[in-house]
């Protein structure tokens, strides 16, 4: 869920915000490009680099480079276009690595996140083919029988009717995780194991740029892309070249509220002409499921209300793997006494444990995230720490005591969080911002930790009183 919100979350983690219109930050782009190739560029500097545009959620200009193939950020004020200080966020680094990767090298946990993918779309799809009463059982809840009976209850009907969601998460991750093995096999098979050749033919032909430097300013190349496709909102821009022969700059962005991948314009940045637009809308129906999948996946078609709808969705699912396995532990249980026992003791330090983890790297990282040591390295370290005491506690704890504290645990970090900001990071609310439309990305997530610490506070009294 939380890896839904990183661009939301990117500057209530930074601490840094301002409210960016489209007219303010033109000349300071130009003013960065111009600094970054009198001041910066070398010799060993790659002639290709990128814009990433200031913008909603975004209060910087951050321009990658490479120099000896290592990458490196620079961050520019949206106003003026002068080099400044940022601090970005090693946990928001973790916690997307954690959703595409497993924290596991790269591709291997994308594959294995394929793999599971794959086994979550079996077992839907198994669900469906066994269930025969799927229909008439949409509101089945036997709320006085027994626990177990309970539970296959809550599982079905939350099952049933979250089935068009989980079938779309399963689908798009399974086809995600293995989207790059998918290209090789491709290219194996039709292009005799040339992947370039295969990359090629899904992509459009290379245009023909002009060999005369005129040099175009960024402002101008963003205004031809906009007027490529209507509706377009330019997020990334990639120069190459800029300011030689053969120069040219694809600007990538989005059509919100549409579902489509990252359209982008390739404009030549020395005649300022569009010699090719990427619209998958327009393309063979094969590249445009392609096209769709990305954005279904993450939910980023439909803005922050649909974001909250996939969380509660992500929710439910979760309930229903909880759900799911308890009832299986159950009937197993006499076959298998100590290996059952072992497994669910396991599956309850992760169900428990995993979110405690994530609130508490998130506060630890809020703390910290001005320190010079608050790096990928010692976040990656802490969590795996923090997740394995969980693990132990999971281990040495009795269950009902051991779910307890994890939520108690999780709703008094939460807490801390707004404390923290307010006290420590001198954030003040004043009542006018509730009543006005100055409400800032720090306000509205410290009030989702409350009203998520007040949820866990209250599930915890119920577990402890049950």
């Amino acid at each position: 869920g939380i890896a839904l919100f990183l661009q939301e979350l990117e500057p209530w983690q930074s601490v840094q915000y301002h409210n960016i219109s489209d007219t303010d930050y033109p000349q300071a782009l130009n003013n960065a490009v111009d600094y970054f190739q009198k001041q910066v560029v070398t010799k060993e500097t790659d002639s290709v680099f990128s814009l990433k545009l200031p913008g909603k959620f975004r209060s910087t200009i951050e321009l990658n480079y490479q120099t000896d193939n290592k990458e490196t950020k620079l961050h520019f004020d949206p106003i003026t276009g002068n080099e400044i200080a940022h601090h970005s966020s090693p946990t928001l680094q973790l916690l997307e690595k954690l959703h595409t990767d497993l924290l596991l090298p790269s591709p291997y946990g994308r594959y294995l996140l394929g793999v599971l993918g794959s086994i979550l779309l079996a077992t839907i799809l198994s669900g469906v083919i066994l269930h025969r009463k799927i229909l008439t059982q949409l509101f089945t809840l036997r709320l006085y029988r027994s626990r177990r009976l309970l539970w296959s209850d809550l599982h079905k009907v939350i099952a049933t009717w979250s089935l068009p969601f989980l079938l779309m998460i399963s689908i798009t991750g399974a086809y995600l995780g293995f989207a790059e093995p998918a290209l090789k096999t491709n290219a194996f098979v039709m292009y005799s194991g040339n992947i370039n050749q295969a990359i090629k033919e899904f992509s459009l032909p290379d245009p023909q740029l002009s060999t005369d430097v005129q040099k175009k300013s960024i402002s101008e190349l963003l205004i031809v892309a906009k007027n490529a496709i209507h509706y377009f909102e330019p997020e990334l821009v990639i120069l190459s070249n800029y300011g030689k022969p053969h120069a040219s700059a694809e600007v990538l962005g989005n059509i919100y509220g549409r579902i489509i991948y990252y359209p982008s314009i390739m404009v030549d940045a020395n005649t300022g002409e569009v010699v090719k637009v990427t619209n998958w809308r327009n393309s063979t129906w094969p590249k445009l499921i392609y096209g769709m999948f990305t954005p279904l996946h993450y939910g980023s078609f439909g803005g922050t209300f649909l974001k909250i709808v996939y969380v509660i969705f992500s929710l439910l699912s979760c309930i229903i793997i909880i759900f799911g396995t308890h009832i299986w532990i159950e009937r197993n249980q006499h076959k298998f006494v100590q290996a059952t026992s072992k497994i669910a003791t396991l599956l309850n330090g992760v169900y428990f444990g995993l979110p405690a983890t994530c609130v508490a790297i998130l506060l630890v990282s809020r703390i910290f995230h001005h320190h010079p040591q608050n790096t990928y390295t010692l976040i990656l370290t802490l969590f795996i720490f923090i997740f394995l005491l969980f693990l132990l506690m999971a281990f040495k704890l009795e269950t009902k005591k051991f779910r307890t504290l994890s939520l108690y645990s999780s709703a008094g970090i939460l807490l801390l969080i707004p404390i923290w900001n307010f006290f420590v990071e001198d954030i003040r609310y004043t009542f006018t911002q509730f009543l006005s439309f100055q409400i800032t990305p720090a306000l509205i997530a410290d009030g989702i930790w409350i009203a998520l610490s007040v949820l866990l506070f209250y599930s915890a009294n119920v577990l402890k009183k049950s």
